[in-house]
């Protein structure tokens, strides 16, 4: 995989979704994601690599599936945020749910399964969370979390998970750019106002080991700002 990049220009604050597929569209077969797979030995694990034209491809039937399975819609620049709980995890269809999420531009919050199902249910409360999302493969391991939640009335909801398609010829360019045509069409202010509005959740404990802390990163620039929210005070980070 080339580790060489010429990141294409941009304007000094762009959303999530408008800098990846920028990027997408402008190196379209270049290596965008590479995972190990396990063989039955050390000596027959195999790598894969996978372009952005493979990768998009995935993350637009993971657009699709989510909006039906949840029953939400893409959110519009200037509409109230769309809060959905991730169950964090470390593999490519965590991956593809994520982006998804974003390209939908949806608010994610990420949670940690080592959090207590009662921290898990205040964080969804704290930041207005519509929809928890849990991988159907782990789903059993994670009964509490599946629990409906007595004050938001959220019930989290098992996604199905494909494996990885090994058809190369998938392209999902062509989605990105009529995309990003319409978001061309788009006041600038309402983009910009969009970026510094934050990406995505994150939460801590704090030194207490209260999960009383939730914390914004509104990585949505190409900067990469981050809104702390601490008690209910807020902490700009540069």
């Amino acid at each position: 995989m080339s580790t060489t990049f010429s990141p294409p220009p941009f304007p000094p604050v762009v959303p999530i979704p408008e800098y990846l597929l920028r990027v997408a569209s402008t190196h379209p077969d270049r290596e965008v994601v590479c995972f190990l797979q396990d063989g039955a030995s050390e000596e027959e694990a195999t790598t894969t690599s996978i372009t952005w034209r493979q990768f998009l491809a995935d993350v637009w039937d993971r657009v699709d599936y989510l909006v039906e399975v949840t029953g939400l819609e893409p959110r519009t620049l200037g509409k109230d945020r769309v809060v959905v709980g991730l169950l964090a995890e470390s593999n490519y269809a965590f991956l593809m749910d994520l982006v998804a999420m974003f390209i939908l531009r949806w608010q994610v919050l990420l949670i940690s399964i080592r959090n207590s199902p009662d921290a898990i249910h205040h964080l969804m409360h704290s930041t207005g969370c519509s929809a928890v999302l849990v991988d159907s493969t782990i789903s059993h391991l994670h009964v509490d979390i599946l629990r409906k939640d007595p004050v938001t009335g959220v019930a989290p909801t098992v996604v199905l998970r494909p494996p990885v398609s090994s058809d190369v010829t998938r392209d999902g360019i062509e989605r990105a750019l009529s995309f990003l045509e319409q978001s061309a069409c788009l006041p600038p202010a309402d983009l910009r106002k969009e970026a510094e509005g934050g990406a995505f959740f994150l939460h801590t404990s704090g030194s207490t080991g209260e999960s009383q802390y939730s914390a914004e990163f509104g990585l949505a620039t190409s900067a990469g700002n981050c809104l702390l929210e601490r008690s209910g005070r807020h902490y700009q980070c540069p």
